[in-house]
């Protein structure tokens, strides 16, 4: 099972680099941006969309879907390497509103 969770950890940053080097690729520098700085811009804004999910905004979700959600968002703040007071509100949002899952 871990494997299998390192293996989808790795797609995923994979996919995430491809979708840094789309956006930043008409600026100078942009394709040697390293990821955590790339996300570190957006994180606010992606931490919404992980709330919107959570709470079944977006359409209801089962708890398998929610637990995989909050498992990514871990790894997404990993990969952004951020402080995690930068995110704590937010974060703590998550988990408030996961603890039924």
């Amino acid at each position: 099972m871990l494997q299998l969770y390192n293996v989808l950890i790795a797609q995923g940053i994979i996919a995430l680099n491809r979708v840094k080097n789309i956006v930043l690729s008409n600026k100078k520098g942009g394709s040697s941006t390293n990821l955590g700085t790339f996300l570190k811009t957006y994180m606010l804004g992606l931490i919404s969309e992980v709330n919107e999910m959570l709470q079944d905004v977006q359409g209801k979700k089962t708890v398998a879907i929610k637990r995989k959600i909050l498992r990514s968002l871990g790894a997404l703040v990993e990969q952004a390497d951020i402080a995690i007071n930068n995110v704590a509100p937010q974060v703590s949002f998550n988990s408030s509103t996961a603890s039924n899952y």
